[in-house]
């Protein structure tokens, strides 16, 4: 008796689990907003909803939803690494990629309406092994090789066209037609400059490379910018003068220095407001010491209109978007976080309010010049170029012990239109 009554128990046990089970998978599905990007809705701060991988994502599935996923290299250092694609938003599956140790993701991840993601990758050694690819949604994968030696800088998405600046601009688009542009990393006298390229400001261009300082022409200071069109292929060089005896004293003492590279950098310029993105050391007022400061300075008027402490002398790279630019973010040993309009410098969003992701994490933030992205290692939130959250998705459990974002983790940016 004692032993059927403990089997009668475990029965009607299990039916009371069952019982709770369905009921907890009748609940409503999450669901996004049916707004689309890259055309922004009118956002408001309110509660997100959130799509997870690591659950049932047909639960979450909505198409009128913009797709976002996901790439990451798993056992970046091992043998057995390999590139992970995760759609948050839409039930794929798209292809893992096995891939040498140490390769990194070499440019942006992006994703088309139908939730197709292509990206370059390689590794920072060899020659042309720079591979551009397209993954399916429903698995396919579609590769060519593309003519680059690492490692790669300057990468950036227009539209559908990913567009490389080493040596001359190299361009490759989603049906993989690639085109070789002119260089467009020259100075005035056709001279070759470090520099960086970015999303112009400007109705007629589509890229602005701005060297990575100021020039010389006689006895003036001037900062130099080149822009280019990447349909008709022209282009227009532009020079401004630093005219205060303040900047030439500056980048004097930079010249007698006898390191001008490090102590005076040229980041950024924006057409519109004619307002340039300046790096610069000074003496400390310890001794034998040097503090960097950043400084968004107007041109026309000649004034100084954000100024302040800045890691930037150290090499932190730093983006032009359209009117805004942009750090790149936070490692765990280094930080230099934010997002700013070059009309006056005021933040697009105040970075001290979002929540540490952990004591020894990552940060990152990055645009396609449509809307931007924010990501850390619990959470991926898309905002638009006012400042409001449009998305909050929770990011699949990965390891990144030995690389982390861009290089390897990458989030997934609708294309935008050219």
């Amino acid at each position: 008796m004692k032993k059927n009554g403990v089997s009668f128990s475990i029965v009607i046990l299990f039916i009371i689990l069952k019982i709770v089970s369905a009921c907890s998978n009748q609940q409503a599905p999450l669901t996004l907003s049916t707004n689309t990007i890259p055309s922004m809705p009118e956002a408001t701060n309110t509660t997100h909803p959130t799509a997870s991988p690591l659950v049932d994502t047909s639960k979450h599935f909505n198409d009128d939803a913009p797709p976002v996923t996901i790439s990451y290299i798993k056992n970046h250092t091992l043998v057995d690494a390999e590139i992970i694609t995760i759609g948050l938003n839409r039930d794929c599956e798209y292809a893992s990629i096995p891939v040498e140790t140490f390769t990194v993701l070499k440019s942006p991840v992006a994703v088309d309406d139908e939730a197709n993601v292509f990206f370059s990758y390689g590794t920072y050694s060899g020659k042309n092994n720079t591979i551009f690819t397209k993954l399916s949604c429903d698995g396919g994968i579609e590769s060519i090789n593309l003519p680059i030696s690492a490692p790669t800088h300057d990468t950036l998405w227009i539209g559908s066209r990913l567009v490389f600046n080493q040596g001359n601009l190299l361009v490759v688009d989603t049906a993989f037609n690639v085109e070789e542009h002119p260089k467009i990393d020259l100075l005035p006298n056709g001279e070759t400059s470090l520099g960086v390229i970015g999303l112009a400001n400007d109705e007629d261009y589509d890229l602005i490379w701005v060297p990575s300082k100021p020039i010389q022409q006689d006895d003036k200071l001037v900062v130099f910018y080149r822009l280019y069109d990447l349909d008709t292929k022209a282009s227009s060089e532009n020079t401004y003068e630093l005219a205060t005896s303040e900047w030439g004293q500056r980048f004097n003492d930079t010249l007698d220095e006898g390191n001008t590279f490090n102590l005076f950098l040229l980041y950024g310029v924006d057409t519109v407001s004619k307002n340039v993105l300046l790096c610069y050391a000074k003496e400390s007022e310890e001794e034998n010491m040097r503090d960097s400061f950043m400084a968004l300075y107007n041109l026309s008027e000649q004034k100084i209109l954000r100024e302040e402490n800045s890691p930037c002398i150290k090499g932190g790279t730093y983006h032009s978007i359209h009117g805004f630019y942009a750090s790149v973010g936070c490692t765990e040993t280094w930080c230099d976080e934010f997002i700013r309009s070059y009309s006056d410098g005021s933040d697009l969003i105040d970075f001290s309010t979002i929540e540490e992701p952990g004591p020894r994490s990552w940060r990152w933030h990055g645009s396609n010049g449509g809307y931007w992205i924010l990501m850390n290692p619990k959470t991926l939130t898309i905002m638009d170029n006012e400042g409001s959250f449009l998305y909050e998705f929770d990011m699949p459990d990965i390891n990144l012990r030995t690389c982390q974002a861009p290089e390897c983790v990458s989030p997934g940016f609708l294309i935008s239109s050219d």
